[in-house]
């Protein structure tokens, strides 16, 4: 799914992950989601999680890497039923994780104690 265009009455931390979410999607060539999830009757949005797609026709192994001003925990969900958590500890999120099946798209969810508080998002080797 492609990032929508920003919405009026967004805040700070919406038009933040707006911008990275354009970012990445123009650098990486995947799609994802802006905090928000559809279930059949209502959409509930998070500002402080992203949703991607990971293809892996060419690699089952994933990486995803972020920069935080402070300190910050962070879930992510890879899709496929298995969950890492942490903390930046000391300004770095780095976490990897290698699918069970190539040549399947598996949506990963990453949620964020503090969304504001991240610098940027980067998926090392998927320049």
């Amino acid at each position: 799914m492609a990032i929508p265009s920003r919405q009026i009455g967004w805040g700070t931390e919406e038009n933040l992950l707006w911008q990275i979410s354009k970012q990445l999607e123009t650098l990486t060539k995947v799609t994802y989601n802006i905090g928000s999830r559809t279930t059949t009757t209502t959409t509930t949005v998070n500002p402080n999680c992203i949703e991607f797609v990971v293809d892996t026709t060419y690699d089952t192994f994933f990486n995803f890497l972020a920069n935080s001003s402070e300190d910050c925990t962070y879930t992510i969900s890879w899709g496929d039923g298995e969950t890492d958590t942490g903390s930046s500890g000391q300004g770095v999120i780095e976490a990897s994780h290698t699918y069970p099946d190539s040549n399947q798209t598996y949506t990963a969810r990453v949620c964020f104690s503090d969304a504001s508080v991240i610098i940027n998002i980067d998926f090392p080797g998927f320049d």
